[in-house]
């Protein structure tokens, strides 16, 4: 019996179980799509840190949305560093404008 994305196939015989696939498969590709994205972001974040200034808001923006991505992957401890990143960023390219 060979068994892939709610297929079973048993001498001859095909049939599907479309609830099964339903419940399993999106996870594992959300997961995957979820780790995917975190190294994404961490390789566009070390880039943006190299090039951008310190209190840009496209580098506050990065730390946003890379700590979205842990959230999505329940690291809440890293999500909560990035955000604090992100607002700190925002507070310096705030302090800049009011120099």
């Amino acid at each position: 019996m060979v068994r892939e994305l709610g297929c079973t196939v048993d001498e001859g015989l095909v049939t599907y179980n479309v609830n099964q696939a339903h419940e399993r498969e999106p996870k594992r590709v959300q997961d995957m799509n979820v780790i995917k994205a975190v190294k994404d972001f961490l390789a566009g974040l070390t880039i943006q840190k190299k090039c951008l200034e310190e209190q840009d808001q496209l580098l506050a923006e990065a730390y946003y949305q890379l700590g979205l991505a842990y959230q999505s992957n329940c690291k809440h401890e890293d999500a909560f560093s990035l955000s604090t990143q992100s607002i700190d960023t925002i507070e310096k390219g705030l302090d800049v404008l009011t120099e």
